[in-house]
């Protein structure tokens, strides 16, 4: 599925979304979208948590051909202030359980709030 023809369920606003280990395999404007599409179907005062790695995702194995980005966490912070009141930052998990990688991991996990 296209991050972009992803169809909300009609005009229904949410109080929270949840988005883990995603953003990684998106490219910058579909980030944007996303983050755009999100805060125009929360209620005032909406949740979204947000869980990523700075590190990208997982690696490109010739069995697993998926593109991969990787967003330094002030890029990320700037994104979602733009469309986001209050946005806070704390570390995430420093290794994976399910991808081997040689360096320890470097997450974020997020919480936003939708201004009223």
């Amino acid at each position: 599925i296209d991050i972009n023809d992803f169809k909300w369920n009609g005009g229904r606003k949410y109080n929270g979304v949840i988005l883990t280990r995603v953003i990684q395999y998106l490219s910058p404007d579909e980030l944007e979208h996303l983050i755009k599409d999100v805060r125009a179907h929360l209620v005032d005062n909406g949740i979204l948590l947000l869980s990523y790695s700075a590190s990208g995702g997982i690696r490109n194995r010739s069995e697993i051909n998926v593109p991969k980005f990787s967003y330094r966490i002030k890029e990320v912070e700037e994104l979602l202030e733009k469309y986001f009141g209050d946005v806070g930052v704390q570390r995430g998990a420093v290794r994976s359980l399910h991808v081997n990688y040689d360096e320890p991991l470097e997450s974020y996990d997020i919480r936003c709030s939708a201004p009223r």
